[in-house]
């Protein structure tokens, strides 16, 4: 990602450091270790394309499928000592159970995409139903200089690099990733402007995603959603949070 800081690299991947540890002994995350872990998921399901021919299909199907194992091995990790917690795995795995159904069933680009979709919708409500269980053991998984939409950019920038022809993709991350930063971040500190254009922006999703998804509409709310991502840093600077010149910045989109 050009420009990306120290304090937000993602190494990304199904053989993470946490997963290695899984196979070599028991390990228990904790909930800071295992939101780090949940945002490398999100930015390699981000990475999944659908390919036009068969053969790109079916490995991007196993690819879907080989993290849903991966995602699986790291909920174990959780200490599920409270049963809040879970509660929470287990209807998490079990959304990531009915992905893995798809992938089995329907090896097409329209299962794919659903699967795909679904996953990360998955991940990101794992991350978003356990800080009520877990505070204040959440408290500690912004590090410093990490601005509210850091997260959002890095993910779909990873969607940017696999695709950029796939502005859907893109909306659809953008969507889910936007519920997810509202709800542990306070936007107040992006500025009035950049509010705005958040809250617009979220409503115009939704409008396009129940009124045919037309790929015009698309383009459209993919560069507003890139322009609230550039401006970001802007606003990180005003806050004292980081350096602008040292955030993660969205891929510009084709045309």
């Amino acid at each position: 990602m050009r420009g990306g800081g120290a304090t937000f690299a993602v190494s990304v991947g199904v053989t993470s450091p946490v997963l290695r540890l899984v196979r070599n002994g028991n390990v228990r995350q904790t909930a800071a270790q295992f939101a780090e872990e949940n945002l490398r998921f999100r930015v390699e399901v981000a990475r999944v394309s659908v390919p036009p021919e068969a053969d790109g299909i079916e490995a991007s199907c196993k690819r879907l499928s080989d993290l849903c194992g991966a995602v699986n091995t790291a909920i174990r990790t959780l200490d599920l000592e409270r049963e809040a917690v879970g509660d929470i795995c287990f209807a998490t795995r079990v959304r990531i159970a009915e992905v893995a159904r798809i992938l089995f069933s329907r090896r097409t680009a329209t299962g794919l995409r659903e699967a795909r979709r679904s996953l990360h919708a998955s991940l990101a409500f794992l991350l978003q139903t356990l800080p009520p269980a877990l505070e204040p053991a959440l408290d500690s998984r912004r590090a410093p200089g990490v601005g509210p939409l850091d997260e959002l950019a890095t993910v779909v920038s990873a969607a940017l690099s696999a695709d950029p022809l796939d502005t859907a993709w893109f909306i659809e991350l953008g969507e889910v990733e936007l519920i997810l930063a509202s709800s542990k971040h306070d936007f107040a500190s992006l500025g009035d402007l950049t509010t705005r254009r958040l809250v617009k922006l979220q409503r115009d999703i939704a409008k396009w995603d129940g009124n045919g998804r037309a790929g015009a509409v698309a383009m459209s709310l993919a560069k507003s959603l890139q322009l609230v991502l550039d401006a970001r840093a802007n606003a990180d600077v005003a806050g004292g949070e980081g350096d602008a010149k040292n955030a993660p910045k969205a891929r510009n989109l084709p045309g």
